[in-house]
């Protein structure tokens, strides 16, 4: 939520206002989050960006043969829907710095796409090195990855 600061604050405080040395700040709600996320996984970009949303479902045959995220504004507006159709798993996903949304799947396929669900980047960049193992847990971070073989080898990918 944004804050206002006032360098007089009000004559007395009261829940609304905090103080910060000498100077006051008002919490003002200026909308409310409705998206439904239910169980489902969420990944939020830095700085009040996109938050991508995958929901959990209980039928593991789905979740093999279509894959969906949907990403949204901070304000929960919708501004786009990515569909996987038989993809080899989605395994994590998570933003760059720059905002994209980089998406790695159990085969070692590496997607980034842009807040509006375009392909900007698609590789096999884990496969070689995945040698007949299968990914196993991965972590994103702003200009990175890393994945977690079956063997428990640990493959790191950084950005230029």
């Amino acid at each position: 939520m944004p804050m206002s600061a006032h360098k007089r604050g009000p004559e007395k405080e009261s829940s609304e206002w905090n103080r910060l040395g000498s100077v006051f700040y008002e919490r003002r709600e200026l909308y409310s989050w409705s998206v439904e996320i239910g169980s489902g996984r969420v990944q939020s970009a830095g700085n009040g960006g996109p938050v991508a949303v995958v929901p959990d479902t209980n039928d593991l045959q789905q979740v093999w043969q279509v894959q969906n995220i949907a990403v949204y504004n901070s304000a929960g507006h919708q501004l786009s829907s990515i569909v996987y159709e038989g993809a080899s798993g989605l395994l994590g996903f998570g933003w760059t710095s720059k905002q994209l949304l980089v998406c790695v799947h159990r085969d070692g396929r590496v997607l980034q796409h842009d807040v509006h669900g375009r392909v900007v980047y698609d590789s096999y960049i884990f496969s070689s090195a995945l040698q007949g193992q299968s990914a196993e847990r991965c972590v994103i971070w702003s200009d990175g990855i890393a994945v977690l073989t079956s063997l428990n080898q640990l493959l790191v990918v950084r950005a230029r």
